[in-house]
């Protein structure tokens, strides 16, 4: 993931109260921020927190 995007999850992380993570036009996951970085339920989320894909 580049280093740019990186700062900008961080960030997002820092200040939204809640998060929604689309992928190619699909509603993945919504909820609260902290939630979505710590427990994602949907894998795709989780690939994407933790870098392995962008």
């Amino acid at each position: 993931m580049p280093w740019e995007l990186r700062h900008l999850l961080f960030q997002a992380k820092r200040v939204l109260d809640y998060t929604a993570f689309i992928l190619d036009r699909e509603l993945v996951e919504y909820g609260k921020t902290e939630e979505i970085f710590i427990n994602p339920k949907d894998n795709r989320t989780k690939e994407y927190v933790c870098g392995l894909y962008s």
